[in-house]
């Protein structure tokens, strides 16, 4: 699917590896479909969080593994 974007302009990106989120997010309840884009130059430590259906709607976010590498967080299941 072609993918505007806040940083990176137009992509295609593979509809499959959309990250679907029933209940929207926190504050973003209508936004139900993101993906994880990483920034050119971050060896995979800094992803951008790139709403689908909302081109300048994007989270700049630190992958965790890469500050902790054994991290596990542990979440009910409804999260």
């Amino acid at each position: 699917m072609l993918l505007q974007t806040k940083y990176f302009g137009q992509l295609d990106c593979p509809a499959e590896q959309a990250l679907h989120f029933p209940k929207g997010l926190f504050g973003f309840e209508e936004e139900k479909r993101f993906f994880l884009l990483p920034f050119e130059g971050g060896d995979g430590s800094l992803l951008c969080f790139q709403s689908a259906d909302t081109p300048a709607l994007a989270f700049v976010a630190v992958n965790p593994f890469f500050l902790k590498g054994d991290y596990a967080p542990v979440l009910p299941a409804e999260e």
